[in-house]
């Protein structure tokens, strides 16, 4: 059932997280291939479709609690915070995973590392689905494809380009910038969350600058 209609500024924040999802896509892939696990690559886009099913599955559930956050306007402030601050968390904690590959046939350890890490990196996907899901509830969906569709393919283009200018520790941040653009445009209608919001950022990127593991 539609609230109301997508503002401008819901619009540029749902392109944005748009982009910001595929470039963690495209990122994850290059970060898997950097850290030896080339095999696992592949699974970037099944860890994407996993947060993507299992942020539905959710609001399915609680639809009803689903439906005041989003009368409240605290969905997508919600899915950008919590995208980027997990983004940050997830890829510092994937870091002290010791996954090997290699040892995975005798020690049965390895694929519970494996499960562990693949949880970790699909809840940003999770989090920042929350607002293209919710689009749907909002908007037609004509507009939100367009949006979800132009954003994530000025995702990928970004990325491609980034690859030739950030090192491989860093191009997680990507993803992140596109994220907090995302959220600047939602707190330009939501004035009274912009000192929260920028301390939890702030904080969510001085945890990943303070943490970061080298590849």
């Amino acid at each position: 059932m539609r609230i109301k209609k997508l503002s401008i500024y819901y619009s540029l924040s749902l392109f944005f997280i748009s982009s910001a999802i595929l470039a963690y896509e495209i990122s994850l892939m290059r970060i898997l291939k950097i850290e030896g696990l080339g095999n696992f690559t592949f699974l970037a886009i099944g860890i994407a479709l996993t947060g993507f099913g299992a942020c539905g599955t959710t609001i399915l559930i609680f639809l009803n609690k689903f439906q005041i956050l989003l009368k409240r306007d605290i969905v997508y402030i919600l899915s950008s915070v919590g995208f980027i601050f997990f983004l940050s968390m997830s890829y510092f904690l994937s870091q002290h995973i010791h996954f090997d590959p290699l040892r995975i046939l005798w020690d049965k350890k390895q694929i519970f590392y494996l499960f562990v890490r693949l949880i970790l990196y699909a809840i940003p996907f999770i989090m920042a689905s929350f607002a293209v899901i919710a689009s749907f509830l909002i908007e037609k969906s004509n507009k939100v494809y367009f949006l979800n569709m132009s954003g994530s393919g000025v995702g990928i283009l970004l990325s491609l380009i980034a690859f030739w200018h950030l090192d491989a520790n860093k191009i997680i941040l990507l993803p992140i910038c596109l994220s907090l653009l995302s959220l600047i445009f939602v707190i330009g209608s939501n004035l009274s969350f912009i000192r929260i919001i920028a301390i939890i950022a702030l904080l969510s990127i001085s945890f990943f600058f303070s943490y970061r593991s080298k590849l």
